[in-house]
């Protein structure tokens, strides 16, 4: 029911109505090179999931889309530098 998204540490956007797609525009929080993107999901009942589409436009204008899938790690609990 509840989401936070993190980009490198810091919250980028929070939604609390599962049943609303989000944007959020982090071109300032992402850095070259690597980067972090973490989700802290929280379910009140009932099936759970979390899916999110991230699209990175490129300086030469190409897009790079990011889906989670079965590669990104999940736990229970928060754990420090995740």
């Amino acid at each position: 029911n509840q989401l936070d998204l993190y980009v490198n540490e810091k919250k980028v956007l929070s939604n609390d109505e599962w049943s609303q797609p989000n944007l959020a525009d982090i071109t300032k929080h992402v850095n070259e090179g690597r980067n972090q993107i973490s989700m802290v999901a929280r379910n009140q009942g009932g099936p759970a999931g979390a899916l999110a589409v991230l699209l990175f436009k490129t300086q030469d204008g190409s897009v790079i889309e990011v889906v989670t899938d079965k590669s990104w790690k999940t736990s229970i609990s928060e754990s420090k530098g995740w």
